[in-house]
């Protein structure tokens, strides 16, 4: 009789014990809430443009900011959200029969529930800026270690949100730059991160000089515009720049309308002695 009534409590503090681990999981994996409503819902804010949304970019702000850092296990799912082979393979074949509306960097624009999900996600961390910090390692592993390109994009582009207290996602970001040269939207955001981060003219300047290299124009031309940022502490690039600007498709360089503008409003604000000398003139670029 004893040995049965033991071998009860035993189970009963073993059912109990289940139980509070499922009450941990449960309610430390619930999403948090603002003002009543679940994180999900303000996070509609965050959707696509066109559509008619019952919440607004603002409020999703305030939100994610009220949440706090409890916001970010909910964000980090969302920047890595995964979406099945044969739902990807479908939405190609269907963009090939019915191209989007939007194509920006010369690409059509794939609007789905999961690149809103990922973008909702990478707006939440800019939202809640230096706030997030605590999820730069995390971010740092998808951007370096995830296979799907676009989560990567989408990761740094949340740590550029994070800012300049991301000290180490910056400096990866300063080695990258213009390194890789088989993605230019991963070099066109790591640029834009660079620039976003504050990443002093020393580090900075270098990176963007190996991307004026990368094939894809759009990726020179970011590049371009933010050496002009830096101004007479980009004079390093000023020879690379003046040989682009002065390059004729003979010389194996062959450079756009944008691009050959871009480069001389750079000179201008870099050294106008060089600038001149190309006979380029200030009240031309104003």
């Amino acid at each position: 009789m004893k040995k049965r009534r033991y071998v009860v409590v035993l189970a009963v503090l073993f059912g109990a014990t289940l139980v509070a681990v499922w009450l941990v999981m449960f309610f430390g994996a619930r999403e948090p809430s603002y003002q009543g409503k679940r994180l999900s819902y303000w996070l509609q804010g965050y959707g696509d443009p066109e559509q008619k949304n019952p919440v607004t970019r603002e409020e999703a702000d305030a939100a994610v900011r009220g949440c706090g850092t409890n916001a970010i296990p909910a964000l980090l799912r969302m920047v890595q959200t995964r979406e099945p082979a044969w739902k990807v393979k479908m939405r190609m074949w269907w963009y090939k029969k019915f191209p989007p509306k939007f194509t920006p960097y010369g690409t059509p624009v794939q609007i789905s529930p999961t690149s809103l999900r990922r973008s909702a996600g990478g707006q939440g961390f800019t939202a809640l800026g230096s706030n997030a910090l605590s999820a730069e390692a995390a971010l740092l592993k998808m951007y370096q270690t995830d296979p799907d390109w676009v989560v990567r994009v989408t990761a740094v582009w949340a740590l550029r949100g994070i800012g300049p207290a991301a000290t180490n996602a910056r400096a990866i970001f300063v080695r990258d730059a213009g390194n890789q040269k088989t993605n230019g939207i991963i070099t066109m955001e790591l640029i834009s991160a660079i620039i976003a981060m504050q990443t002093p003219a020393e580090f900075a300047v270098p990176a963007l000089r190996r991307c004026l290299n990368d094939p894809w124009k759009p990726a020179q031309y970011d590049a371009i515009k933010s050496l002009e940022g830096y101004g007479a502490k980009a004079v390093e690039v000023v020879p690379v720049l003046m040989r682009m600007y002065a390059a004729t498709e003979s010389d194996g360089i062959v450079t756009d309308g944008e691009t050959h503008s871009a480069t001389g409003s750079a000179l201008l604000a870099i050294d106008p002695e060089s600038a001149r000398k190309l006979g380029i003139k200030p009240e031309e670029w104003r």
